[in-house]
Formats: structure tokens, sequence, C-alpha cells
């Protein structure tokens, strides 16, 4: 069936407008979704800041710590600290013009998220698509099919983008974002055809980026190492014909003379910055409340493997239909245009085999029993959304329409599986609204709360003690005119 030049345009036209409208519903019904997520226990301790966070706030790239060799919490996270901090100590009392404090503070949550939800898709858009027009037809395209990936309920606990944890948003996801953004000029003048230069300014905000990306959440100066290994092992592996027969050091030589000026740009920076935060990190004492033999807790990654991708449907419905994809590929593409495509699939599994046998140097957390969590892998999710979605895209492209007929049902069925397990419990965060509200209203000093549900916390908190600073939070916020200690000890 071949449809006439005018046909298409016209489909195409109708599917343009249908992206649109499709994008723009799901994106204010993922804000709705995130003003029903509740506040967490370490909100606190960042925003006001607690005694042992203000190490942190007043020592930006830990030198203090290495040199007089003491500890505090997360020597080598300032950027995500202060980012946290200053989002908190602004975004309310600027929201608190237009609306209550207590609707403000869950309004700042939900903005912090949607701008990181839009960013992502934006900035994976570019970077899976290599494509910087962000309203063409194909990059539209990358981003219908990733949509329905990013999960805030559903199998977010499993392969979960933008955190529900308000504070954990600050640690993991938006410094993988940035981390991201610093790699695409390079992705794009070494992999894509276009090209991205950078402008003697642009350069030393690309610099100063590389200070903060190496400095903030725990995961990035890992990531950074394993990728510049892979890279340089690709790079080397690419030309390893020419340097045969002369010798070992002679390779290295011929091999380190050839490699292009924007691989140092871009690498050595965070190459130094990310060895150094991994050596600020040791200063961190946050380890010595968990002093686990390494050989247990590798013990612990087997079940931990299996746990994180088989216990929801996610990650084996995006496994099979991968592998479908990559058979599919094997039969239409031509030999060099497979051979590359594949190569790429083949360079991403191994980063994600050395992440995860990596992961537990990391240390133990009692909140991470099986070492992988969906924040912890946060890399090797957004890898295999890139794998899927590439190779679907790759695929509707390549297969006659008569085929594609047969195929795209099968992405529109892992489209609605996703966008089916996304349920949401609109009311999650209505019985700790009313609790807050409660606290604000009340006469009394100390507070025992007629609810049953967590309130600014993990868990139900029985000793208003615990919650000293969450009381301390509330009447910086302006919730509260004063003081007041709560609890949930209502019997």
């Amino acid at each position: 069936m071949n449809l006439s030049p005018q046909r298409k345009k016209s489909l195409k036209k109708i599917l343009y407008i249908i992206f649109i409208v499709i994008l723009i519903s799901d994106t204010g019904y993922s804000f709705k979704q995130y003003l029903a997520n509740p506040l967490d226990w370490d909100m606190a301790g960042g925003i006001l800041p607690a005694e042992n966070v203000k190490p942190i706030l007043n020592n930006p790239l830990g030198i203090d710590a290495i040199l007089n060799n003491t500890k505090y919490p997360n020597p080598n996270r300032f950027f995500s600290h202060w980012a946290f901090y200053t989002y908190f100590n602004t975004m309310p009392f600027f929201l608190q013009k237009f609306m209550s404090p207590i609707a403000s503070v869950y309004w700042s949550c939900a903005i912090a998220k949607i701008l990181l939800h839009i960013s992502f898709l934006v900035v994976l858009g570019i970077l899976f698509s290599g494509n910087n027009k962000i309203f063409s037809f194909g990059f539209l395209l990358f981003l219908i099919i990733l949509t329905p990936l990013f999960q805030v309920y559903g199998y977010q606990n499993h392969m979960g983008i933008v955190d529900k944890s308000n504070t954990y948003l600050f640690f993991y996801p938006l410094p993988l974002l940035l981390l991201i953004l610093y790699y695409i000029p390079f992705v794009f003048n070494n992999y894509y055809r276009h090209k991205i230069k950078l402008n003697a300014f642009l350069k030393v905000v690309w610099i100063f980026l590389a200070f903060i990306i190496c400095l903030s959440g725990p995961l990035n100066p890992g990531i950074n190492l394993i990728i510049i290994l892979l890279v340089i092992m690709q790079l080397f592996y690419k030309n390893h014909k020419e340097y045969r027969g002369t010798g070992i050091a002679n390779q290295i030589i011929k091999f380190i003379k050839r490699i292009p000026a924007d691989y140092y740009f871009y690498f050595l920076p965070v190459f130094f910055l990310s060895v150094y935060s991994l050596i600020l990190g040791t200063h961190n004492d946050v380890n010595d409340l968990y002093e686990i033999p390494l050989s247990e807790i590798y013990l612990k990654l087997p079940n931990g493997i299996i746990h994180q991708f088989t216990q929801k449907p996610g990650f084996p419905v995006l496994f099979f239909l991968i592998t479908i994809n990559i058979i599919l590929l094997h039969k239409v593409f031509p030999k060099e245009e497979k051979s590359s495509l594949l190569n790429n699939y083949f360079w991403i599994l191994c980063f994600c085999l050395i992440y995860i046998f990596l992961l537990p140097l990391g240390g133990y957390r009692d909140y991470r029993p099986h070492i992988l969590r969906y924040d912890t892998i946060l890399p090797i999710t957004i890898l295999i959304f890139y794998v899927y979605v590439s190779s679907s895209i790759e695929l509707i492209k390549k297969l006659s329409l008569k085929k594609d007929l047969l195929y795209i049902p099968l992405v529109l069925l892992v489209s609605f599986i996703f966008t089916n397990a996304d349920k949401t419990n609109f009311k999650e965060n209505l019985c700790e609204k009313k609790a807050i509200l409660q606290i604000a209203s009340s006469q009394g000093d100390t507070v025992r709360l007629n609810c049953d549900c967590n309130v600014l916390s993990w868990k139900k908190v029985m000793d208003i003690n615990e919650n000293r600073l969450n009381s301390e939070l509330l009447m910086k916020w302006n919730i509260t005119s004063r003081l007041k200690y709560f609890s949930n000890n209502y019997d």
C-alpha cells in the first residue's frame, strides 16, 4: 500500500497536531500527579538548614574536610544541597503572594518536579534523536514514545526518573540531567552529523558545569569515570589496526597523539574533578553508620538485580520489545548500518555491567537493602529507554508501510501498558495537608495529631522532640506563627 506525497503530508500534519495535544495533556496530568505527592523527612534538614548540613553549605569544594581530616555528611554534594536550600527558601515565599502558605509548599514541590520532568524529556529527546529542533515532527515522535515511560506512580519505585521525594529530586535526577546536558555537545560532535561548537563564553560555562556535576549527588563521579573509560576504549578499538606491530609504548603514544582536542576539553576536567569528588566522599560520616564488609554487600547484588528488574512488569516489557527490535534490526538493516547501531547498544551494555558491578562500592544503606534501587540505577534506566526508543524509531523508519501497520501496534501496546500502570491516588497527601492545617490552627504549643498518616516524615512520629526541625520548618514557611511541636501520638 503506497500513499501519495500529498496524502503523506496531510497525514503528517494530523499526526503532528495529535502529538502536540498528547504531550500537552500528559504534561498537565503529570503536574496534577506531582501535586498529590507528600512531603518527606529530609526536607527540614536541608532547608533550615540543620547543623550537620551547614558545613557543606559553608565549604563548597570540601577543602576543609581534606585539609583538617574531618568528616560530615555528603561533603562532595555541595551543589545539590545549595540548589535544594535555595529553591525551598525562595519559591514557597514567592507563591505565598498568590496562595496560602500550605498550598505554596505543595505547589513549589510540584513545580520543581514538572520542570525537571519537561527538562528530562527535552534533553533526552535531543540526545536520543540527535535533533535539536524540538518542534520538528521527528523530535515529537521520539517524545511520544518516550513520554509514557515516565512514571509518577505506577512503576515509579522500580524505574522512576523524577523522584517522588522532594529531597532526593535534587540529589539524583537533577545532577544526572546536568551531566547529560554536559555531554550533549560532545555526543553531537562525535556521534551525530550535527555539530555544536562552544564559543569562549560557553567553554567557561562548561568548565563551571563540570564542577557542578562532579560535586552534586552520589552517582555522577562514577558515571563520568565509566564514560571516559568506555569512550577511550571505543576510540582505541576503532583505530587499533593502525597500531599493531609497533610495540605497546609506541601504540599508546600514537593513540594519545590522535585523540581529538574536544576529548581533552570535555573529559579532563570531569576526570580530575570526579577523582577529587570520590576522595572527598571518603570524608562522608554517613558511611560510618553502616559498617558492613564489602564482600557481604556484593553477595546482595544478585538478589538486588533480580528484584529490581523483575518485580514489576515495566522492565520485562521493555526487555521483551527490545529483543524483538534487535531481531528485526538484523533483518531490515544493511550490514554497515546494522553494525553501527548495534555497536552503540554493545557499549551501552558494557556501561550497564560495569556500573552495576561498581555499585556496591558506594556502600550499604538500610533504605536500599538490595543495593539496586530506582534512584541508584537511574543511568541504566535512561539507557534502557534509549535502546527501546531509538530501536523502535529506526524500525518505524525502515519498515514498509504494510509492515509498520503490524509493528506500530506493539509500540502502542507498550505505551498503553505504561500509561495504564501510572494510576494515581490524588488524595495521597490530603491527610498530611489536614494535619498541617491542624497544627497551624492549634492554639497550643504542642499538637497531638488526630490523623493516621505520615506528616513531613517517612513514618509516624510519636515523640514531639523528633519533630523539632519539622516544627521549625513550618514556622519558617509562615505556616505557623510560632514554634509548635507535633506528633502522631493521638491515643
